[in-house]
């Protein structure tokens, strides 16, 4: 098991935006999906998700796609795989604007915008203390009204005996 792949379902994966430094078609608080796709597949122009070297998710624009040897650790032999330019703003680091295709998770598909917001908002401790009471108040009216509603079939199940 890999405890920091991230999970999928069906080849898709969820992202929430929390920084505003991405391509300039995403923003802050947008629910982006992607889907996992070849490396070989990608073209220029496709909006991709990968991993930084601090292991968390950015996403940006592929400018210009290369192909590099690299020596295979495990076989030791040499192999080709796909490095991808991105076009990451003036003052990211270099190792954001030139991604090898192992860090790729996956090319967006879409963008909901602003929903993420709305994500990062209930999971403060007010709102779900809030959520968690308004949930008991309606189960303790329900529980009240079945209770009543029990009671009353009874009394007029006695008033028939009689």
């Amino acid at each position: 098991m890999e405890p920091d792949k991230i999970p999928d379902v069906f080849g898709y994966k969820v992202f929430m935006i929390l920084s505003d430094d991405m391509d300039s078609s995403i923003k802050y608080g947008d629910l982006i999906i992607t889907k996992n796709i070849e490396p070989q597949k990608l073209q220029i122009g496709n909006v991709i998700a990968f991993r930084n070297p601090v292991d968390t998710v950015t996403i940006y624009k592929i400018k210009n796609i290369t192909e590099l040897q690299e020596q295979d650790p495990e076989t030791n032999e040499e192999k080709t795989i796909k490095q991808f330019e991105m076009e990451a703003p003036e003052n990211a680091i270099d190792s954001l604007k030139n991604i090898k295709e192992a860090k790729v998770e996956g090319i967006v598909v879409h963008r909901i915008p602003r929903i993420g917001l709305i994500v990062m908002w209930m999971q403060q401790p007010i709102i779900l203390l809030i959520i968690n009471g308004i949930i008991l108040l309606i189960g303790g009216i329900c529980y009240y009204i079945a209770y009543r509603l029990d009671k009353k079939e009874l009394e007029e199940k006695e008033k028939i005996k009689v």
